[in-house]
């Protein structure tokens, strides 16, 4: 018989007892105690409130300028590279 053919109630059984095992050996931990700010002068401890920030829109003009102007004015080289020419079918005319 393999260990896999014990019955349920001998498995609630070992179950049970494990968990009185974990229970004696770590037993549960109580929350931390909740701190509160000592209040000498309870106009001291105000609600705080949030910080806002307004920012001043600036409006910028960018200039566009096109591959040639670019070329002229920073230097360097303009390269194209044209598609090959498709071969016309012949026969199929619309």
């Amino acid at each position: 018989m393999s260990h896999c053919s014990q019955t349920k109630t001998e498995l609630s059984v070992i179950g049970a007892e494990a968990f009185a095992l974990l229970d004696d050996n770590f037993p549960a931990a109580a929350p931390p105690p909740r701190r509160t700010p000592p209040q000498l002068f309870p106009f001291q401890y105000k609600r705080q409130q949030a910080y806002v920030v307004q920012q001043v829109s600036v409006q910028r003009t960018e200039t566009v300028i096109n591959c040639y102007e670019a070329i002229s004015k920073y230097g360097g080289a303009h390269l194209v590279e044209y598609p090959k020419r498709k071969t016309a079918r012949k026969g199929f005319f619309f």
